[in-house]
């Protein structure tokens, strides 16, 4: 009798709840027909995801931003981050040495730990390291679908770390059909690389699985004039997965995972024959996104992890009889992420949401006393996204955040932008402010430095503050003949106080005054003809430090970019790439020590492809046409001229 009223309760109780949801699914749009339209809203232009964390037309941004998505990677054949990043306006790439070696990113002229590197919103930079930057060098392209660069602070969005610029990296989803696809290339300085990729879609399972393999003898990273004599050599491997699951309309699944393994020769202080560097990165990453109420509303939690590990090892050799180091840091980061987005209106998008992070670093070894600490941090958000008249967008947000035990940092942005349709014209423009928390290396780190060549023990400083920042920018973009040409200006400036840096005798790390940079980017994009296309961008900068009135190091004033992109038949294409740094300032790499200046560079690429058929591709590069001798930074030579060619074999096991 008990069970047979619990089963009629039961029962009850369901068609009551079917009801309440019946009547809340019903009544949404009858109260609010604005609110919830019976049709999705119209999409125009490109998409992008970083500038709003929600998918938003390009037109309908403040921010500056810039897409590079598959078919460029392709048509330019670039092989990096590092590369792909360097032609980017408002954004100056050093690295020492060849591929594969350490490389920094200055956007708009902030430091370099002051750039957010995200992999599918997984947060990939290295608390063990000195300023907690991303190891890009690392990074291989062959499961990369797209990369978001939004320039200018993004705290608001993403927290710490996002003064500069947030560079999204979003790799590719299962296409059509079931595809298998190997690439292998070959040339100068003895490199070989293979790539393998297999992807597609079986009903509401769709997949992408990626492995990348680079092996180069590489060049001397010190030049002649520093007795560099023997090549520092490479070895890479990337291993990633993704796949998407769509089990109902209203759920979408997401799990992703990537690893890397790198293995680099290096001349700490001189040609050394046996030091070497060793790198694992992990990554991964969870998320589910539900879809209610005809997608009026979404709401997706997600969980990362990202995992480094770096050894240094220099053994005794005949150049450094006395020197035996190991060295070993290891960081991770576990992330639980959440976000909510409502469409009140149809064209006004509330997204808010939240995270809590667990991040730990440590590091021991010969040269470094062993040290470990963890620190939890939290954080939430608000965003309204708006549009008025279809002419006036715009974003609002703020933040709160608590990273370990400092104060609370709250940030805010607003990100306006007009267009006027009868002129293809868009104004826009942003102003908010950014924080970069101090690392635990920086705070808790210790290295036992080497005396013999000058440089002192270092010790964290446990009292340091935050950096912070306001930044702004002002600009236009004019499109024009039926949109076959499109050019824009923008004027950008960024202060920063409380710059993290080491002391004079350099055995700790200070908060110092102030930073100031400021300056304008452009560029044209034009269809000369239909099947050429060029992209030209231009970067002037200035960055100062506000109390000694000094120009910052490895900032060059002027930046310029240009790419022809032609098409002489369908299945061909050629690219020519120049990339040119104006003179900038760099630290002398032999005494006596202080500044010095380095000359304008150019260099030169030429890329070009034939498709035979849908399986088979050949194609072939030049870089550094001209074979310009430059260092960048200072004491570290870059690679001359070098030619790479190879061949891309593509199977759709479904349709051979």
């Amino acid at each position: 009798m008990q069970t047979s009223i619990q089963k009629t309760r039961g029962r009850r109780a369901a068609r009551t709840a079917g009801g309440i949801r019946a009547l809340i699914l019903a009544a949404l749009p009858a109260a609010f027909p604005a609110a919830f339209p019976a049709h999705a809203q119209q999409k125009q232009g490109d998409y992008v995801v970083t500038a709003t964390r929600t998918a938003t037309s390009t037109e309908r941004l403040g921010s500056s931003v810039t897409v590079i998505g598959k078919a460029e990677i392709e048509r330019r054949q670039v092989r990096s981050m590092v590369e792909l990043l360097q032609g980017i306006r408002g954004l100056h790439v050093t690295q020492s040495g060849g591929r594969g070696k350490q490389a920094s990113v200055f956007s708009r002229g902030t430091n370099s730990n002051h750039t957010l590197f995200l992999i599918n919103g997984i947060r990939v930079s290295d608390p063990s390291t000195p300023s907690g930057t991303f190891q890009l060098e690392h990074l291989n392209l062959e499961d990369v679908e797209r990369v978001e660069v939004v320039r200018g602070p993004q705290s608001v969005l993403y927290g710490s770390e996002a003064i500069g610029a947030v560079v999204n990296i979003i790799t590719r989803q299962g296409g059509k059909g079931i595809v298998a696809s190997g690439i292998g290339e070959g040339g100068s300085f003895s490199t070989v690389e293979a790539r393998m990729l297999l992807d597609g879609t079986y009903e509401w399972i769709d997949f992408n699985f990626g492995y990348s393999r680079l092996d180069s003898n590489g060049i001397s990273i010190l030049p002649k004039r520093l007795l560099g004599r023997e090549n520092d050599g490479i070895w890479n491997s990337n291993i990633s997965g993704r796949i998407g699951l769509r089990p109902a309309k209203w759920l979408d699944l997401d799990f992703y995972g990537k690893l890397v393994r790198s293995k680099s020769d290096v001349d700490p202080f001189v040609d050394d024959l046996n030091a070497i560097s060793k790198t694992r990165q992990n990554y991964a990453s969870t998320a589910a996104t539900f879809k209610l109420f005809e997608e009026r509303l979404r709401s997706k939690i997600a969980f990362s992890y990202s995992g480094n590990a770096r050894n240094s090892i220099n053994p005794p050799d005949f150049n450094n009889p006395s020197t035996n180091t190991i060295s070993t840091f290891l960081s991770d980061k576990k992330r639980i992420e959440l976000q909510n987005d409502i469409q009140v209106l149809p064209d006004n998008t509330l997204t808010f949401g939240g995270n809590v992070e667990w991040e730990r670093a440590k590091s021991g070894g010969s040269a470094f006393l062993a040290f470990s600490k963890t620190q939890v941090n939290k954080a939430i958000f608000v965003q309204d996204q708006f549009a008025i008249s279809d002419r006036l967008f715009g974003t609002v947000g703020f933040r709160i955040d608590r990273v370990g035990n400092f104060r609370t940092a709250v940030t805010w942005r607003v990100a306006p932008a007009y267009v006027i349709k009868e002129t293809g014209t868009t104004i826009k423009g942003s102003y908010g402010t950014g924080f970069k928390a101090p690392t635990l290396q920086q705070r808790f780190g210790f290295n036992a430095g080497f005396p013999a060549f000058g440089f002192p023990a270092f010790n964290g400083n446990p009292n340091l503050k935050p950096e912070t920042s306001r930044g702004f920018e002002f600009g236009f973009e004019q499109k024009l003949f039926k949109d076959k040409v499109t050019f824009g200006v923008t004027y950008f400036r960024n202060d920063i106080k409380n710059l993290i840096t080491s002391d004079a005798a350099f055995t700790t790390n200070i908060n110092v005054g102030r930073v100031r940079t400021h300056g304008i980017e452009t560029f044209v994009k034009a269809m000369i003809l239909k099947n050429l296309n060029l992209n030209l961008n231009y970067t002037y900068l200035r960055a100062e430090d506000r109390v000694t009135g000094a120009e910052l190091v490895r900032r060059p004033r002027h930046s310029f970019n240009a790419e022809l992109a032609w098409k002489p038949v369908e299945k061909a294409s050629v690219s020519l790439a120049v990339h040119l740094i104006g003179t900038r300032t760099d630290f002398q790499a032999v005494a006596p020590f202080g500044r010095t200046n380095l000359p304008h560079e150019t260099t030169v690429k030429l890329a070009g492809s034939y498709k035979f058929n849908k399986h088979l591709t050949v194609f072939a590069r030049m870089e550094n046409i001209f074979d310009s001798k430059f260092e960048e930074p200072n004491g570290f030579q870059r690679p001359g001229f070098a030619v790479f060619g190879g061949v891309k074999v593509s199977v759709d096991l479904l349709n051979p």
